[in-house]
């Protein structure tokens, strides 16, 4: 796990596309992770799964608990306040949990950590439709890709999302994933899924959603941080 904000003004990951003048008058607070790797147990300093004495000392750092209660404590800081919580991927490969079990102790986590939405990141791709078909069956929470386009032959069905609408204090939230160009060449999506350009994708999502009458958009994406910052934070909305 890279980071964990809670934040008015969006993050990197979770970008705010539409106009400034829609948030004027609505606050709504973010609590965000990306690249958490599997790391279902806690970490040292090293990243190597901690030892009995290390967890003593306090030398841990991560881990599904400490990656539960920090969210917990922050939507208890947060009562009664807008609040959304967004994964931007990456949430496979890194441990022998994902070696083992491919997804399935990741899932039953995220379940528990009741996230709103997630973006789909190049390592979830790590084994193909394989590993993510039954990742996506097991999701309690949409899981997001504008790029991503499944043929009628792929595992994946219609179950990757390009955006979701979400209702948050009364207001209309419309949240747009998408993944990194470069997924075909960092991980295997296979024959049956084609990965489209980003901004475009993205840029049809946003016109699609605001023809629904959706005036706060927001982008959680895996593409990197210097394309989301510089080309992806840009796109009109």
């Amino acid at each position: 796990m890279k980071k964990l904000a809670a934040i008015a003004a969006l993050s990197a990951s979770a970008l705010g596309l539409s106009a400034g003048a829609s948030f004027a008058d609505y606050t709504l607070n973010i609590l965000h992770i990306n690249d958490w790797h599997s790391r279902i147990e806690g970490n040292n300093k090293y990243e190597s799964t901690c030892s009995a004495d290390e967890e003593t000392k306090g030398e841990c750092i991560g881990g599904a608990g400490r990656l539960i209660t920090a969210i917990a404590q922050e939507r208890k800081k947060l009562q009664g306040q807008n609040v959304l919580l967004l994964s931007a991927g990456d949430n496979f490969q890194g441990s022998l949990f994902y070696s083992t079990y491919k997804g399935k102790v990741e899932g039953e986590f995220l379940n528990d950590m009741k996230f709103d939405a997630m973006a789909l990141g190049n390592h979830e791709f790590d084994d193909g439709e394989v590993a993510l078909a039954p990742f996506l069956d097991m999701i309690k929470f949409p899981v997001l890709g504008a790029n991503v386009k499944a043929n009628a032959q792929s595992k994946l069905g219609d179950r990757v999302k390009p955006s979701v609408v979400v209702e948050v204090g009364g207001q209309k939230i419309g949240i747009i994933g998408a993944i990194t160009n470069d997924t075909p060449d960092l991980a295997s999506p296979g024959p049956n899924v084609a990965i489209e350009d980003d901004v475009k994708s993205i840029t049809a999502e946003v016109e699609k959603l605001k023809g629904e009458g959706v005036n706060k958009i927001i982008a959680v994406t895996h593409i990197g941080y210097r394309r989301e910052r510089d080309v992806i934070a840009k796109i009109p909305g």
